[in-house]
């Protein structure tokens, strides 16, 4: 496995993975993942711990320490770090690769995920690490809507229209309306065609399948500087973190502003770009 996952990027081997028999559930952990891709994703969870969080043009006040953000989640805004100030569109994969998708492997294979810092213990404080927490599956967000087959959301116009389209699983009809709008085009859309597959023979979201991606990251506290102790929290008057109580907000923010931006999964690649298209 660690020689495959030095060659072949993750979302590549998850997207023609998951659709093999059996293979549609299950857990994958940071074995699946090679050095570069898990440093990437560390450089990011403590980069945006680093700041506290920051909103559109507004930074939190002094009354957010350092570190009080412990636990939330990586939004495509927070790929952009000082190490790599290209953000999600950094398409470097390891040393001497380059993703052919243009966009990091990171973003393809989880877009917006889940993390908690786990902060070292004492006496040696040397024990700190980094929870990763997201799921693999395939939304019923497709459709057709005129000449055009793909991916339409949770559905296309307004709910109480009569033409109000509503996104579904892809099933063998509506692979052969992209068929026949492919013909009546007279141009083939890749992208669509490969999340349409996607969604026809990977993982469902609908019934359930998916799999679960755990990823522990140690985190050399003497390497990075950064230690983030209990005295940095600061509570509400409803006993939570400030930090968690401010990343909620962020995270809404951001889910508005990104929409199935923020989404996991080759699914980006196919949805915005890339040399598929």
């Amino acid at each position: 496995m660690a020689g495959i996952s030095n060659i072949i990027p993750p979302e590549y081997r998850l997207y023609a993975g998951t659709m093999l028999p059996g293979n549609k559930t299950g857990t994958i952990d940071e074995s699946y993942f090679n050095q570069d891709f898990k440093d990437q994703v560390k450089d990011q969870v403590l980069n945006k711990m680093d700041w506290g969080m920051e909103f559109e043009g507004y930074k939190h006040p002094k009354a957010f320490p350092s570190g009080t953000v412990r636990k939330g989640q990586i939004f495509p805004k927070d790929y952009r770090t000082e190490k790599n100030p290209q953000g999600y569109v950094a398409p470097q994969y390891g040393i001497g690769r380059t993703n052919p998708t243009g966009y990091s492997s990171v973003f393809n294979t989880l877009g917006t995920y889940g993390y908690k810092y786990n902060m070292p213990t004492a006496p040696a404080f040397d024990n700190a690490s980094i929870d990763i927490i997201d799921r693999y599956d395939w939304n019923p967000n497709y459709g057709t809507v005129g000449d055009f087959t793909g991916y339409i959301g949770s559905g296309f116009g307004r709910a109480d229209d009569e033409d109000y389209v509503k996104g579904t699983d892809v099933d063998a009809k509506m692979l052969k309306q992209y068929v026949m709008n492919q013909i009546k085009n007279k141009k083939l859309n890749m992208n669509q065609g490969l999340e349409l597959l996607g969604n026809y023979l990977g993982p469902k979201q609908s019934k359930g399948e998916g799999k679960d991606i755990k990823i522990n990251i140690p985190v050399d506290t003497s390497k990075t500087g950064r230690i983030f102790h209990q005295d940095t929290r600061s509570e509400d008057k409803g006993g939570r973190d400030i930090g968690t109580r401010v990343s909620e907000s962020y995270e809404k923010q951001q889910s508005d502003k990104y929409g199935m931006l923020a989404k996991g999964g080759l699914v980006n690649h196919f949805k915005y770009g890339g040399y598929l298209g």
